[in-house]
């Protein structure tokens, strides 16, 4: 065998590593956003659930409002809290813990 069908051999495996490390990747982000989409599916029935049902959602509303308005709004105040720092920091700390991820699984 000539050293350059060699070299070419040696690329193809390389390549043939790559591409099943890719693969596998692949399959491990395919199954985190199937199980996202599973979960906004969740919450869409939920919602449209709830949509077919007004009185009830008014009542629950009305029911939280009226008997506990300090603690609902205090609450309601730090989960908005919470859902506005997530959405700062999420796109920093995702992409850091993908990096550790993968280095701690040795790719």
């Amino acid at each position: 065998m000539s050293e350059f069908a060699a070299q070419l051999a040696q690329r193809r495996q390389l390549l043939l590593q790559d591409c099943a490390k890719q693969r596998e990747e692949l399959g491990v982000y395919a199954q985190t956003m199937r199980r996202s989409l599973a979960s906004l599916d969740n919450g869409i029935s939920v919602l449209q659930r709830l949509r077919r049902q007004p009185l009830l959602v008014a009542g629950i509303a009305f029911g939280l409002i009226v008997l506990k308005p300090q603690r609902f709004f205090k609450k309601a105040q730090t989960a908005l809290a919470f859902w506005q720092g997530a959405q700062r920091v999420l796109p920093v700390v995702l992409p850091l813990l993908q990096g550790v991820w993968r280095k701690w699984r040795g790719k």
